[in-house]
C-alpha cells in the first residue's frame, strides 16, 4: 500500500503528495491512500508526520511508530474499494517489525 513514483520529476512527485495528502485528509480516511490504477491493487500514500501530524502522538517509549490500527484501516478501506463490498474480514494480521516515525 506504500508506494513509490518512478521516472517522475521532483516537481510533480511533490504535486502529487500535496494532492493525496489533502485528499484523504478531506475524506476522513487518511491513511488508506489513493488508488492510482483501477486496474490494479495498488494504493499510494505518504506517511510523513509533518502530513498526517495525529501520527506523533502514537509512541513506543520516546519515538513515534506507525500504529497497528492504521494497518487495519489501510487494509480494510483497500479491501472494500477492490472488492466492491459492504463488509471486510481482516484476519491473521502480524506487524512483524514497528514501522519508526521521525
Amino acid at each position: 500500500m506504500l508506494g513509490y513514483v518512478i521516472g517522475a520529476e521532483r516537481g510533480a512527485v511533490d504535486d502529487l503528495l500535496a494532492e493525496v495528502a489533502a485528499r484523504l485528509t478531506a475524506r476522513g480516511w487518511p491513511l488508506a491512500g489513493k488508488r492510482l490504477r483501477p486496474e490494479t491493487a495498488e494504493w499510494f500514500n505518504v506517511v510523513d508526520l509533518d502530513l498526517l501530524p495525529f501520527l506523533a502522538d502514537h509512541k513506543v517509549e520516546q519515538t513515534a511508530v506507525f500504529p497497528a490500527a492504521g494497518y487495519i484501516e489501510m487494509a480494510l478501506r483497500a479491501a472494500l474499494q477492490w472488492t466492491g463490498e459492504a463488509r471486510i474480514e481482516v484476519r491473521d494480521l502480524e506487524i512483524l517489525r514497528p514501522l519508526v516515525l521521525d
